[in-house]
């Protein structure tokens, strides 16, 4: 018999040190998924696929599982890859293995015939390639590729049907013509679940009715080609056998292709038989390219800084490249929606990827209700299925504030601001005297079982709110619109005042997740997603409150993987069955920027050994089942891959290396106490490494180039230009000159600290709130003028309101 490479693989073990994921024998993992934009894979550790998705335009209700292996079994086979090396059958199997995000390339060989491969599983936005390359083939043998797939394989259900495997007649190519249709009782069974009748029945009083159905019927064609027509062996099992032309030595490439029409799928076929391998292995070394110039991180764990730079490879091969800025929600089974798009969306501005987001402001612009607004969920064929909450929709305005800063490009200000005041004008009718706005959460789905009752005030929904009227102020003055920048600022100034006391629970410690709207009854339900931290605004609106709810999260919160959406003594613990009873990445950002506050440094490091937990398994999470205090030793979905797990990259950015920006700059704040890097930091024209350590509110040394500053955590933006080198070191010993702590939305400059005596410039547009430290009680002149800030004289800690004209420079000035 002869032995392959992979015959004596010792125990599978990924080495992390590299930046692509590498496997020196064998798969690695379990399972793995991989997406190439519509199309979707699972592939198990014998090299199996157990599953293909093919986004197209079909029924809502069809499936977009087209074919299925067996997860725990090769019997089934599904497209299995092998190799004939004359006329012996070989499966392909993993010898140094690298996995991308969209695919994996790996090597085969057969020692004693001096054969060697490198094989590929590319997944394009329309088609997964497998190609091998030819390394050796010292006796010149004939090569072949050959795919084993079972019938059974193919997705059945109601509606669907199939016209079996034919030859074109214009490609090389057999195609499989799937038909989805709605029958007239489906379709009537379709409409009336959705209507408003229906869910009255069900008590389903926080859904909504679709406001688009979809289609009724599609055909998907799909294709199986090779540079020749694949020979095709049908068994009476139904086991076929496909196998390709003849090869000695280069690429050569079998294309499993995905299109909605079939002149469009032919087209598509010609395009890439003209060069077969060539797009597949360009995409590859297109990835290795980026991860190389991508922001990289030294967190102390090579897992979890292996997990922060694919995070971005990820984002990109879950992007539609015939859609700009569509995004799918999961390497699997979903869709675009709204929120899985623009939640923690700083990501994608600190990680290179700026075009997108302009793309995406402009489709869920162009694909908005015209009464509703942004779309929660889209249709298959993208029209709006149902619309985000108007609070959740202040995303929206968030993230087209941050692409202004972020990029400089504050022109998109100009055409976006028509549908941002749009967005504020659905949330302004729900707003009480208070500030805050009625209505329900957006999440989580079901939050009557969080005491909701469709008479609430979600604190969820209003640390959103905040946010967004604060970054809608400043698109406001940048428009020439006072009327609007002085509703928000109302808004603003109204919810600083509000919020605390009426979400707070004082003999918890912490927030609760609604109140009664016409009571004002807190329920007692307390959420770890409690302030959806997308700004630093937020640390304007609950600061003080923080380190006790570091502390409440710490004791109540903490799970084995992760942090739970609710204690498990609390009433919607587990509520629902699912989510209520789940760790879930959305709420990072909140849970380490509250640990980092109050100094728990356990927690943090916990937080990047559980992150590195499932990165082992090159997972990333939409949710973590842990009903039980010990848990089940693996993923939800082994592998997965999920859009919103970008929270993970900004929850170290914020709250483990302590690098918050805003339309003033960057600011370091606390962090994790070891020595953490990172590098090639997008921002503006310039391109951040960043080395900080130590904990604690105050910084003991920060030198920018080294060029040393004083008297504050934020970062001169003058100085953050081209190649920009920072160092900061934390600590909790209390200066003995005022420090200017934080300054939301405002850029400083000129500043400099000489006996006792802060000075600054301040540049900004909008109200902002100054927070400094001051070993006594202070005195402040702003352009001359003494104002008079809140001191606490036990902290140092002190606040003042500044009120910023755009276009003029202010002093100010702290004894």
């Amino acid at each position: 018999m002869k032995k392959t490479s992979s015959s004596n693989a010792s125990p599978e073990k990924i080495d992390f040190s590299s930046l692509a994921p590498f496997v020196p024998e064998g798969f690695g993992v379990f399972q793995n998924t991989y997406s190439g934009g519509r199309t979707g894979a699972r592939v198990n550790h014998f090299g199996g696929l157990s599953e293909v998705v093919f986004w197209g335009q079909i029924p809502e209700n069809a499936s977009t599982t087209f074919f299925q292996g067996d997860a725990s079994s090769s019997y089934k086979r599904c497209f299995r890859s092998q190799i004939l090396i004359g006329e012996d059958a070989y499966n392909l199997e993993f010898f140094r293995t690298t996995h991308f995000p969209f695919g994996y390339s790996s090597h085969f060989a057969v020692p004693e015939l001096g054969v060697e491969l490198r094989h590929h599983l590319t997944l394009l936005n329309d088609a997964l390639v497998f190609s091998i390359e030819v390394l050796r083939n010292d006796k010149r043998l004939p090569l072949r590729q050959r795919f084993e797939h079972h019938d059974p394989s193919f997705c059945s259900q109601n509606g669907r049907t199939l016209v079996d495997w034919q030859r074109d007649d214009k490609t090389p190519a057999w195609v499989l013509k799937v038909r989805d249709e709605l029958s007239d009782e489906a379709w009537q069974r379709l409409k009336d679940s959705q209507s408003k009748e229906t869910l009255a029945r069900e008590h389903r009083k926080f859904s909504t009715p679709w406001l688009d159905l979809g289609l009724r019927s599609s055909d998907t064609f799909i294709a199986f080609y090779s540079t020749k027509p694949l020979d095709m062996r049908t068994t009476h099992s139904k086991r076929r056998y496909f196998t390709g032309p003849v090869f000695r030595s280069g690429a050569q490439a079998t294309t499993l292709l995905f299109a909605n029409d079939l002149k469009a799928l032919q087209q598509r076929i010609k395009e890439t038989l003209k060069h077969p391998a060539a797009e597949a292995l360009a995409r590859e070394q297109d990835a290795l390219k980026a991860l190389q110039t991508r922001p990289t991180v030294k967190s102390g764990n090579e897992v979890f800084d292996s997990m922060f730079a694919n995070m971005p490879g990820m984002l990109s091969a879950l992007m539609l490249p015939d859609i700009p800025g569509a995004f799918r929600a999961s390497s699997m089974h979903y869709w675009v929606w709204g929120w899985d798009t623009f939640m923690c969306s700083e990501a994608y501005l600190l990680s290179g990827q700026q075009d997108f987001i302009k793309h995406a402001l402009r489709f869920f612009r162009d694909t908005a209700h015209p009464e509703l607004g942004v779309a929660h969920q889209l249709t298959r064929s993208l029209k709006t299925k149902q619309a985000m909450s108007p609070a959740s929709q202040l995303l929206y305005t968030i993230v087209l504030y941050q692409y202004g800063f972020h990029t400089g490009d504050k022109e998109l200000w100009k055409e976006f601001y028509p549908f941002v005041k749009r967005i504020f004008a659905l949330n302004v009718s729900s707003i009480n005297e208070q500030g805050l706005r009625e209505g329900r959460a957006l999440f989580p789905d079901f939050p009557q079982f969080a005491g909701h009752t469709g008479n609430d005030i979600s604190v969820f929904n209003n640390s959103l709110l905040y946010q967004g009227a604060r970054c809608l102020e400043e698109i406001a003055v940048f428009n020439g619109d006072q009327d609007i920048a002085e509703q928000t600022r109302l808004i603003s100034r109204r919810m600083e005042k509000s919020f605390v006391p009426t979400f707070w629970d004082k003999k918890k410690g912490y927030f609760v997740d609604s109140v009664d709207s016409q009571t004002g009854e807190q329920r007692s339900s307390y959420p770890a997603h409690a302030l959806l931290w997308q700004t630093p605004f937020l640390s304007d609106l609950t600061g003080e409150k923080l380190p006790q709810s570091g502390q409440f999260i710490a004791r109540h919160h903490q799970a084995l993987r992760g942090f739970l959406m609710y204690p498990r003594w609390d009433q919607a613990f587990d509520g629902d069955g699912n989510q209520f009873g789940q760790s879930w990445s959305t709420h990072d950002v909140f849970t380490t920027r509250a640990q980092a506050v109050a100094g728990l440094q356990d927690g943090l490091d916990r937080w990047i050994a559980n992150c590195a937990w499932f990165w082992r398994q090159l997972t990333v999470i939409e949710g973590y089942s842990a009903q039980t205090v010990n848990d089940s030793g693996t993923p939800d979905l082994p592998g997965s891959k999920q859009g919103f797990g970008r929270s993970i990259y900004m929850a170290f950015l914020t709250n483990i290396a302590g690098l918050h920006f805003d339309g003033g700059g960057l600011t370091i704040l606390e962090g994790s106490a070891r020595p953490t890097r990172v590098e090639k930091l997008p921002f503006q024209n310039a391109s951040l490494s960043v080395s900080t350590k130590g904990t604690g509110p105050f910084l003991k040394s920060l030198r920018v180039n080294g060029t040393r500053v004083q008297g504050s955590r934020k970062v001169p933006l003058d100085l953050l230009r081209h190649q920009v080198e920072i160092n900061a070191e934390r600590t909790t010993t209390p200066p003995e000159d005022p420090m200017i702590l934080s300054l939301n939305g405002a850029a400083i400059s000129h500043v400099n600290v000489q006996r006792k005596v802060l000075k600054a410039e301040i540049i900004g547009s909008t109200h902002v709130w100054l927070h400094f430290y001051s070993k006594t009680k202070p005195s402040v002149l702003w352009n001359g003028q003494r104002m008079h800030p809140t001191h606490n004289s036990k902290t140092g800690q002190g606040k003042l309101l500044l009120p910023l004209v755009a276009g003029e420079v202010s002093s100010l000035e702290i004894t």
